[in-house]
């Protein structure tokens, strides 16, 4: 027990024991029994949980499942290979696609704005009514990474008379910029911006500051500390999520490793300090009780304490004045 009142514990986390995994493809998404801690219905006090320190190996791509599809006119695709690309192999490997299916040989031809870090397209594809216009077809997931949005595009290139776009926003081949770390199974006084009713369970965000296939390392002694609603904590429902609050993957599935701190809290009544009416109140009312007790005061008579015998002194006569 230290000063504050708190007794501190931590749960050291490591995704290496395999029976914690949820998921048999990940293991970024864990639930870990841990010894109880329990508090009576009696108790005052709280718990508080707070993460001390992770250490996370980087291995994400920035194209994965969840963006890796551009589609044009309805009926060309192109399914990126998962991995990590600079803008030059991106704008390569879309200009070179041939999955077998869909051959982009001179149908859609790819160039880089390295001034507006924007990708223009032109499209060479006569089938009608594409002729004169180029679609981004609803299916397309690589809006974020690519920058193209849906729609249909109608601008003729002036030297090629083909209808091209140039991307309506920049391109950003960074997924995620942060780990959120979720702890779905507790009742944390945390707010996020998710749809209403899902909120509440995000305890940190750590964000993602050295490159890919790094380690990422974090260690904070005096971490802040989130007050749990619940009253018995037998085990932590852990997940890793992307800033989009999507499960992060971690390709080949490395061991990563976590430390929760779990404190006892004792809280006190809140004093809500007085305002200068209320002090000021205070202080008359009390005047007026001494005023009240001073006026009511009467000397004590003996002959009313039994038992008691009235004193009465002689009176005292002044001598005659000569």
């Amino acid at each position: 027990m230290n000063e504050s009142g708190k007794s501190t514990s931590r749960v050291f986390v490591s995704s290496s024991i395999t029976t914690n995994w949820v998921y048999s493809d990940t293991n970024t998404s864990l639930n870990v029994p841990i010894n109880p801690f329990i508090l009576g219905d009696s108790d005052p006090a709280v718990f508080t949980i707070s993460l001390e320190s992770a250490s996370i190996p980087l291995s994400i791509w920035t194209i994965n499942s969840t963006n890796n599809v551009l589609r044009f006119n309805d009926r060309k695709s192109f399914i990126i290979d998962y991995g990590n690309y600079s803008i030059t192999g991106l704008i390569t490997y879309l200009n070179d696609y041939d999955d077998g299916i869909f051959d982009n040989t001179g149908v859609f031809v790819f160039s880089y704005d390295s001034v507006n870090n924007r990708i223009k397209v032109i499209s060479y594809d006569i089938a009608p009514p594409f002729a004169t216009s180029l679609k981004i077809s609803t299916e397309t997931t690589c809006q974020k990474i690519t920058g193209f949005v849906v729609g249909t595009y109608t601008t003729i290139d002036p030297v090629t008379s083909k209808p091209f776009n140039n991307a309506t926003n920049q391109v950003n081949l960074t997924f995620t910029t942060g780990i959120l770390i979720a702890l779905n199974n507790l009742q944390l006084q945390n707010r996020d911006n998710q749809a209403t009713g899902s909120g509440g369970t995000i305890l940190t965000r750590i964000p993602i500051n050295c490159p890919l296939y790094r380690i990422l390392t974090f260690y904070n002694p005096q971490p802040m500390q989130t007050i749990v609603t619940n009253r018995v904590i037998s085990n932590l429902d852990i997940r890793l999520l992307n800033d989009d609050y999507t499960a992060l993957t971690l390709q080949g599935n490395p061991n990563f490793n976590l430390t929760f701190r779990i404190d006892y809290l004792k809280q006190t009544p809140n004093m809500i300090p007085q305002n200068p009416i209320q002090v000021a109140r205070e202080f008359r009312n009390k005047q007026l009780s001494l005023m009240n007790a001073t006026s009511n005061y009467k000397p004590r008579d003996l002959t009313s304490v039994t038992g008691a015998t009235k004193i009465i002194k002689p009176a005292v006569t002044e001598p005659p004045i000569k």
